[in-house]
């Protein structure tokens, strides 16, 4: 990108007022997520549509981000990988994890994918569980056990993190 004006770009990508065209906001600035993304929603207790009204309990403010894992096995052995999974990693994951949101396979396109969700308080929590659970001899067992079973071709790994309106909080 020879001649390109490299700190109008960077002005512009900031959302400075004083550039044309300045429409994104910096989100590497800091405390742009505490005004911008977290709003501070609290999540609702209850399973009623208006649970979260009855009391004051409930109205607590607590946030979470959600731990999005994309497995792709060896074509062909998606429940060899799910029945290793379910018979060696569950159990660990469910005493380290606790917050279980689900696992999926897929009908439709790339049927080697096996994707699942851990929910979080936040990226600490994250942390902190899963170093406890990697001090575990049975978890090591595992994922030596998994290395060595040449299914998992590769893993994808995002942190979620839920919108103001989204049902999920």
């Amino acid at each position: 990108m020879a001649g390109t004006n490299r700190p109008a770009l960077r002005r512009i990508a900031r959302g400075d007022p004083d550039v044309p065209g300045a429409a994104f906001p910096d989100f590497r600035r800091p405390g742009f997520y505490d005004r911008h993304v977290d709003q501070r929603i609290p999540r609702r207790c209850g399973l009623g549509a208006h649970a979260h009204h009855r009391s004051r309990q409930c109205f607590r403010r607590e946030f979470m981000i959600i731990d999005h894992r994309t497995y792709y096995t060896q074509a062909a052995r998606t429940g060899d990988f799910l029945e290793l999974w379910e018979r060696m990693a569950l159990p660990y994951q469910l005493k380290y994890l606790e917050d279980f949101v689900g696992m999926f396979t897929c009908d439709v396109g790339d049927l080697s994918q096996v994707l699942h969700m851990w929910r979080y308080e936040d990226q600490g929590d994250r942390e902190r569980r899963r170093d406890a659970m990697y001090q575990d001899p049975g978890w090591l067992e595992y994922v030596d056990e998994l290395k060595n079973s040449g299914l998992l071709v590769r893993m994808e790994n995002k942190i979620l993190r839920p919108v103001p309106f989204s049902p999920m909080q």
